[in-house]
């Protein structure tokens, strides 16, 4: 049964369970690694993520991540002043 993930980066706690938005972790790297699996969603609360907050180049898992509100969670690259492009592509299976 798939399951939703919540992150939070301002008032999540990677010790919680994630299963809410009251218990939202605060890393996606940390829903994805240690909680999601395959058909999973993972929801990113409103709030700045920085590019350490991804499991590298590309999630193996077949899972949906997506922003809570329209334009509430963005990207904003470590470091620096400019947007990060972060680009989805279909599966292929």
């Amino acid at each position: 049964m798939a399951t939703t993930w919540y992150v939070d980066p301002a008032n999540g706690d990677n010790s919680h369970s994630g299963t809410s938005e009251g218990e939202a972790v605060e890393q996606i790297v940390y829903a994805y690694d240690n909680l999601s699996t395959d058909g999973d969603t993972i929801v990113c609360m409103d709030g700045e993520y920085d590019d350490a907050q991804f499991p590298g180049s590309w999630f193996s898992q077949k899972i949906t991540l997506k922003a809570q509100n329209e334009r509430g969670a963005y990207v904003n690259r470590s470091g620096s002043a400019s947007p990060w492009a972060i680009a989805f592509r279909p599966s292929n299976g």
